[in-house]
This record gives C-alpha cells, sequence and structure tokens, in this order.
C-alpha cells in the first residue's frame, strides 16, 4: 500500500503564510478519511492558542508517543506499524510530502509528537533529519521560552 500523494502541505504551508494554521489542521485533523484525529482537533481548538508557525524541527528531539514496543506510551503491534511505515517511506521516494507534525506540552510536560509518529519515522528511515512542525505550548510564557530557545 503507497500513502496517497495529495496536496495536503502546500495546504498546510498556504493555511501557515494566511496565519489559519491552526484552522486548517483542526479540521484536517477531524476528517475521518484524512487526518482521522478527532480527539487532538479537540485538544487544539480548545487549548491551541499559544503557538508557532512552522518550524523545521530535528526529529530526534520529539518524544515520540506512538510505537511498535512497551518503551513507548501507546503501543502498536509492530507489523502494523511498520507496514504504515515502509508505504511510507515508499511514498516518500515517490515525491509524497507528508503534512507537518504536530508537537505540544499541552498534556504532559515536555515536547510531545502529538500526530506524525509514523511520518517521522519514515522521514527518518528516509535519512530526514529536521521536518516542517507546529507547536502548541500552555501558555505564552512557555511559548515565548521556546522561540526563545531556539535563538
Amino acid at each position: 500500500m503507497i500513502v496517497a500523494m495529495t496536496n495536503e502541505y502546500k495546504e498546510a504551508i498556504q493555511a501557515d503564510k494566511n496565519d489559519t494554521l491552526t484552522e486548517w489542521l483542526i479540521d484536517y485533523l477531524s476528517d475521518i478519511e484524512r487526518g482521522r484525529n478527532i480527539a487532538l482537533a479537540g485538544g487544539l481548538a480548545e487549548d491551541g492558542q499559544f503557538h508557532t508557525n512552522l518550524i523545521n524541527y530535528p526529529i530526534e528531539k520529539f518524544k515520540i508517543l506512538l510505537g511498535p514496543d512497551t518503551s513507548f506510551l501507546y503501543f502498536e503491534e509492530p507489523n502494523k506499524f511498520n507496514t504504515r511505515v515502509e508505504a511510507m517511506v515508499e511514498s516518500l521516494k515517490n515525491g509524497w510530502k507528508p503534512v507537518p507534525f504536530i508537537a505540544s506540552d499541552l498534556w504532559n510536560e515536555g515536547l510531545e509528537l502529538n500526530d506524525g509518529a509514523h511520518r517521522a519515522e519514515a522521514l527518518r528511515r528516509c535519512g530526514v533529519k529536521t521536518y516542517s512542525t507546529v507547536f502548541y505550548f500552555r501558555n505564552q510564557k512557555a511559548l515565548d521560552s521556546f522561540v526563545e530557545s531556539l535563538e
């Protein structure tokens, strides 16, 4: 199974330029055909007022929540996880550009990758070190601190 190539990445970039990225992400995540993450969409709608625009950020710095072994907060059976990742790797080789990651400190300490575990692994396997990410924070102070850490 190869992941369908779409214009979703371009849509996200355009939404970022238009300062409508959060709205676009909520719509995308709420769509059961595309984002399939209604819980995160609701969380961003409720708690997502403090956020960055898209930032190219090192994949290795994220706390990944979902994976194929019990060290992850959310376990996915290894065959299922690897099948999904390999399909994405194949699609990346064919020109697919995944939607940006979503990371936050909204519900737990530290920057968690709330959406994108499979994409992160696929990109890593293809040698990609950084990727477009939008960050959401609990408050303005946390957002300001993060932005300062980037400088």
